[in-house]
């Protein structure tokens, strides 16, 4: 997944890590994953995001998440709206959080227990691809803890370019929204994991990476 070195320091808001990292190959598993999003089709650029997540899960012996197009909806539409208002936040501007957008896709039941968490990610150059950004939520605990939650079943994607902060340099938003509809299948055996809700960035001085991570649950 390459090499990198950081050193992390308290910034006025959530912690800023500063460092490089060396440029990726593409995985066996996942062949198109390090291709930059800038250069090939949202759709396989998801396909590519899914695909590692999914590589990661079953490498640690869980279930693959199923793509879902209201979790697709859902996140194509945080990402196009953090490109046209230029920030990067679980809630929008006027207050809208993951419930408020994912309710209105139909995902949510009205009548048994649910389960969303969402990892953003934004990146330019090399750590823009897939692979890369994969790689940094994995360094992550919230994230990390979304992406192996034994509990989450299904996974929708939105990608949109565009920058992260009014006058800021453009980049690719990664928004991956993963839910889980009624009892999880893993309810039988259940896994003691994270549930923390953090904010963490990643930030270098010529490419940039940055990652949030939350949770949202009833029942």
């Amino acid at each position: 997944m390459g090499l990198c070195r950081l050193a992390a320091f308290a910034a006025a808001a959530p912690l800023v890590l500063l460092g490089f990292c060396a440029n990726a190959s593409a995985s066996d598993a996942c062949p198109t994953d390090a291709n930059l999003p800038t250069a090939v089709a949202a759709a396989d650029v998801a396909t590519a995001l899914v695909c590692d997540i999914n590589a990661v899960r079953t490498q640690q012996g869980l279930r693959p998440l199923n793509w879902d197009t209201r979790l697709s909806s859902a996140a194509a539409w945080m990402a196009n709206d953090m490109a046209a208002r230029h920030y990067v936040a679980h809630v929008t501007p006027d207050g809208v959080d993951l419930a408020g957008r994912v309710g209105p896709t139909g995902y949510i039941p009205a009548d048994a227990p649910w389960s969303l968490a969402e990892n953003l990610g934004w990146g330019t150059g090399v750590l823009s691809t897939p692979q890369a950004i994969v790689a940094g939520w994995m360094t992550s605990a919230p994230h990390r803890a979304n992406i192996l939650d034994p509990d989450l079943e299904d996974i929708g994607v939105g990608i949109a370019q565009g920058a992260i902060s009014d006058g800021g340099e453009t980049g690719t938003i990664y928004i991956a929204d993963f839910g889980v509809r009624g009892t999880p299948a893993s309810a039988a055996a259940p896994v003691v994991h994270s549930r923390a809700a953090r904010h963490r960035h990643r930030r270098s001085v010529r490419r940039h990476h940055a990652r949030h991570a939350h949770r949202a649950r009833r029942g």
